[in-house]
Formats: structure tokens, sequence, C-alpha cells
């Protein structure tokens, strides 16, 4: 299951990576400490907002992960 979600969030086939932040945050695994951290800094080009929501949502799951 880590593997996956590392691997979606990771994905440019997609455009749910702001969900999957969230199931990542709930999770609080520090295996995906670098995915969150690449995924925060990535450009999606769906992005309304010029991708500050993904970034918030990363913040604070490797904030609740704490690692």
């Amino acid at each position: 299951m880590l593997e996956l979600g590392i691997a979606l969030l990771d994905a440019d086939w997609h455009e749910s990576h702001e969900e999957l932040g969230q199931h990542l945050q709930w999770l609080r695994a520090p295996e995906r400490v670098d995915a969150l951290y690449r995924a925060s800094l990535r450009i999606y080009p769906y992005h309304y907002d010029g991708g500050i929501a993904i970034r918030r949502r990363c913040t604070w799951a490797l904030a609740d992960i704490g690692d």
C-alpha cells in the first residue's frame, strides 16, 4: 500500500494529488515524507490556484507525520 501511494503521488496521469495528500496525512507514514515533499514542489497543470492547495495539503501531512 505504501508503494502505491508514493507511485500515485508521483504520477502525472491523474488529477487527485490533493486527495492523495489527504490520505497520506491520515496514515502518517514516515516512508512517504520524500514523496510528499516532491509533490509540494511540483506544478500540476490542472491546478486552478497555482498549486497552493496541494502544497498546503502536503505541508499539513508532513507536519502530522512529524519526521
